[in-house]
């Protein structure tokens, strides 16, 4: 009985043994799960956060880097912006230069000089003028000169100022009728990198104007109201972006001027021979063409009407085309206006080879040559271009590459075509 009972504890012993050690062994394998868990949401975090970290350093990177690129706009734009059309009269005369910022009374409709600019080069470095000293009283500039300068791209104050310079010296040289002096009326045109510069010759182009239209505007009307000869015809002298905003200006003083000769006197235009002749012809067509197509008639009295009146405004401006013409004369320099305005007497000066190629980068891609006027590149251009750009204390560096800087390459030649013009004394 004692060996049953001693098999008998043996078993349930070997039971409780085996029962212990199923215990343990779940519980082995649950905490081996529960670590292997542990490790795996370790992991995870571990992984998220490193993409947390990757992504603060991203932005932070980012932010850096937006924050300098508005530091630099800032200093670059912003420090422009007040210039934008800041209007300035340079004179070279007896061998010194001069400049002087002026200010326009819109109730007086004059131009006042308000101070003076420090002696050439003006500037501080090659971006903005150098402070002025102002006047203790203000002194109003008239007569002005009969010239103006608008500079195109990526121009800066100070390099806009020495670019009227060049050109007052290459007055004063090449005008024996200004009597030792040479003067231009500027007009700085702001640059806000070459970026924005290429979108504001887009807007330009789309007819989008600013405030450097409105005062082209503005000269060729006080241009066309003057007595003075002397200002007759006013020659604007427009570099590069410069004559897209001109050619706009151009084109809107011209449709004012249309519309007021076309509203003082309706019955002399619709009433022309050219008006009612307009009328007969357009009535014939109409009714030939409904003759061909009954069922698009269209009444020929109506047709007439129409191409009576759309005469009648051609000759209006016709008209103002030649009041334009007669009284302000278009230098563009380096144009960027593929189609100018038919009516324009314009001249267009660019750089070429020697079959009339345009080499100027901005004109050869983007502007007009068919009533262009040539500077050819010979052995005597350059070397001149190259004197202009050595003796240049601002900037405009000797461009071999793309024949566009104003001072090398345009001073000369645009000064030539307003001693052309200007009467003589």
């Amino acid at each position: 009985m004692a060996k049953g009972l001693l098999s008998k504890l043996s078993e349930v012993l070997q039971s409780a043994y085996e029962a212990v050690a199923n215990v343990f062994s779940g519980a082995k394998a649950e905490a081996v799960s529960v670590a292997c868990g542990a490790k795996e949401m370790l992991e995870e975090t571990v992984d998220a956060a490193h993409d947390v970290a990757v992504e603060i350093k991203d932005g932070v990177v980012s932010a850096a880097r937006n924050v300098d690129a508005a530091r630099r706009e800032y200093v670059y734009t912003r420090q422009f912006r007040q210039y934008d059309g800041k209007r300035y009269l340079v004179c070279t005369c007896n061998g010194k230069t001069s400049a002087e910022e002026l200010r326009f009374d819109e109730a007086a409709g004059e131009y006042y000089a308000i101070g003076r600019l420090p002696d050439p080069p003006f500037g501080r470095g090659d971006e903005v003028p150098a402070p002025i000293k102002p006047y203790h009283q203000e002194k109003i500039r008239k007569p002005l000169p009969g010239l103006t300068h608008l500079n195109g791209i990526d121009v800066t104050p100070a390099q806009g100022i020495q670019s009227a310079r060049v050109l007052s010296g290459a007055v004063r040289d090449g005008c024996p009728q200004e009597d030792g002096c040479g003067c231009v009326l500027y007009t700085y045109s702001e640059t806000q990198g070459s970026a924005k510069d290429f979108s504001d010759c887009l807007g330009a182009k789309m007819g989008l104007d600013d405030r450097v239209t409105k005062i082209q505007e503005r000269d060729m009307r006080q241009a066309i109201e003057s007595s003075d000869p002397t200002r007759r015809p006013l020659v604007i002298s427009a570099h590069s972006r410069g004559s897209i905003h001109t050619d706009n200006a151009w084109k809107n003083v011209r449709d004012d001027l249309a519309d007021k000769y076309y509203k003082q006197n309706p019955d002399k235009y619709d009433n022309s021979p050219e008006a009612i002749q307009a009328e007969k012809d357009a009535i014939a067509a109409q009714q030939a063409a409904n003759a061909t197509n009954p069922d698009a008639a269209v009444s020929p009295a109506m047709a007439g009407r129409v191409a009576r009146r759309q005469k009648a405004k051609d000759m209006a401006e016709r008209d103002a085309n030649k009041t334009m013409n007669e009284n302000v004369h278009v230098v563009t320099s380096g144009n960027a206006i593929r189609f100018p305005d038919p009516g324009q007497d314009v001249t267009n000066i660019y750089v070429a080879d020697d079959k009339g190629k345009a080499k100027d980068s901005v004109t050869s891609l983007t502007g007009n040559t068919t009533h262009g006027q040539p500077v050819y590149v010979d052995d005597g251009t350059k070397s001149q271009a190259e004197k202009v750009a050595r003796e240049d204390p601002i900037g405009d560096k000797y461009d071999d590459g793309n024949y566009h800087r104003f001072t090398q390459w345009y001073a000369k030649p645009v000064a030539a075509q307003y001693c052309n013009k200007k009467p003589k004394k």
